[in-house]
């Protein structure tokens, strides 16, 4: 972590998280990658949210929001990790590169056997992929990250047309009727 930075666990914290994750091991394993460091990237660096040093003597990653008063997404940073491991292979941002990326992303749920089995409603998980992709340079070197909204054990409500918004009483209404499905 960074000195002089506050929340220094969490930051040490969401670093244990990413070298434990059972989807990247499975990546480091299959692909015998090694990474000698990983570490945070200092919030002032805002040009870029990663970077792989030496085809991964260090892997440095941006955790903190810009304001340093919070943390990013846990997927975001685990989508420039697999951005940086591409770097494990290719240097340059070409087409092999963008290709290696994608594979990793699919790699990434394949291989975390934590994320597999019976979602909560007792279906089986959704086998589309969880991460999106867009082009590298606009997801990872030239910005910050986003993420989408998921649903667990199935799609979100869908919303009268124009409506972007559920008002608290649509909220209840919605959440009765699901609890109605559910007692059948």
């Amino acid at each position: 972590t960074l000195p002089g930075l506050p929340h220094q666990a969490s930051a040490l914290a969401m670093l244990r998280r990413l070298a434990r994750d059972e989807g990247v091991r499975g990546i480091m394993r299959k692909r015998q990658y090694s990474v000698g460091v990983l570490r945070e990237l200092h919030p002032n660096e805002r040009t870029i949210l990663g970077y792989n040093r030496n085809r991964g003597e260090v892997i440095a990653l941006r955790l903190r929001t810009d304001d340093l008063d919070g943390f990013r997404d846990y997927v975001d940073v685990r989508k420039v990790l697999m951005h940086e491991l591409a770097h494990m292979v290719w240097d340059e941002h070409d087409e092999r590169f963008h290709r290696l990326n994608h594979e990793l992303c699919q790699e990434l749920d394949e291989l975390d056997w934590t994320r597999r089995g019976q979602t909560v409603g007792g279906g089986a998980p959704s086998s589309g992929p969880r991460f999106q992709q867009t082009t590298v340079e606009d997801s990872v070197d030239g910005g910050a990250l986003t993420s989408g909204g998921f649903v667990l054990g199935g799609t979100a409500p869908q919303l009268p047309p124009g409506d972007s918004v559920v008002e608290p009483e649509n909220r209840r209404e919605l959440a009765f009727q699901a609890w109605q499905k559910r007692q059948k």
